[in-house]
């Protein structure tokens, strides 16, 4: 083996042990971010922003069902044939705080339909806190 295949296979292993490091602590944090005790105190309620959500979630084509916890809205969408389901679920407990931010999963990464509700629960969400903070 050459000195730059050496460099190379070093550099290589430097990178993956990077990524696994990066790969962990992004999971610490993760479960910090969800373990901390939902603070409904910033402006909306728990029933308004599952309300919020619901009609959000309304609005969509082929929506099959919908279900909110806590912070987080779970949707289950009929595919564009009608033969199967996916669901996406969009999660915006920032820590506790309602804030507007979202983490969004989906087991259907082509669609906009995910995507779109998180922006239409974000924009209402942002909306609310605004005017409550002005006094509005």
């Amino acid at each position: 083996m050459g000195f730059l295949e050496k460099v190379l296979w070093v550099g290589g292993a430097a990178v993956v042990g990077a990524a696994v490091r990066g790969s962990r602590k992004a999971a610490r944090e993760h479960q910090r971010r969800v373990g901390s005790p939902l603070s409904f105190d910033d402006g909306i309620t728990e029933q308004e922003f599952a309300h919020i959500a619901e009609t959000a979630a309304r609005g969509l084509p082929r929506l099959e069902s919908v279900h909110i916890d806590g912070m987080t809205c779970a949707v289950r969408v009929r595919s564009n044939s009608g033969l199967s389901t996916w669901t996406a679920r969009v999660d915006f407990n920032d820590y506790g705080h309602l804030t507007g931010a979202y983490w969004l999963k989906t087991e259907n990464a082509d669609s906009i339909i995910p995507e779109h509700l998180a922006e239409v629960i974000q924009a209402e969400i942002r909306g609310r806190l605004a005017s409550s903070r002005s006094g509005g």
